[in-house]
């Protein structure tokens, strides 16, 4: 029968004395993605470049050859498909970007009315909180200027 890559893993350990949770504790890999390696359960790792972390941090605190296990992981079920499709994520970073910029004319509109609106807010604090109060010290100063003039002659 054909031990998989988490099995044999999991033997490794078992062989060498050492306890999951010392391996968590000593990696700061979360437990929950220790037993899913050894498990085999592909769908509960964090996927990427995160599960080759994973088995290099494992390997290295078991005391296995990190590139032999990080190569077998690579050929394992687990380890296929574990690198990125850079053309794929390119393709869909290039068609956000067309598709933000066929959106941009909507972004400057709302720029415009913001501006705005801003301005009809500065007028209507303009006309009614401020100009009454400047208009009201003119007068004050207007009516104490006749006041002292008329009073010196």
């Amino acid at each position: 029968m054909d031990v998989g890559f988490g099995r044999e893993l999991q033997q490794q350990r078992e062989a060498r004395g050492v306890a999951l949770e010392s391996i968590a504790s000593g990696t700061k890999v979360s437990i929950r993605y220790l037993r899913a390696l050894e498990a085999e359960k592909r769908s509960d790792l964090p996927g990427g470049v995160f599960n080759k972390g994973i088995v290099r941090s494992y390997c290295r605190y078991v005391g296995l050859e990190e590139s032999e296990w990080l190569e077998r992981f690579a050929t394992s079920e687990m380890g296929e498909g574990s690198e990125p499709d850079w053309a794929a994520f390119a393709e869909s970073v290039k068609r956000n970007r067309m598709t933000a910029g066929q959106g941009n004319g909507r972004g400057w509109w709302g720029v415009l009315m913001m501006l705005l609106g801003l301005a009809a807010l500065g007028w209507v604090v303009w006309h009614y909180a401020l100009k009454p109060r400047f208009v009201a010290q003119a007068k004050g100063t207007h009516v104490a200027m006749a006041t002292r003039s008329a009073a010196t002659h």
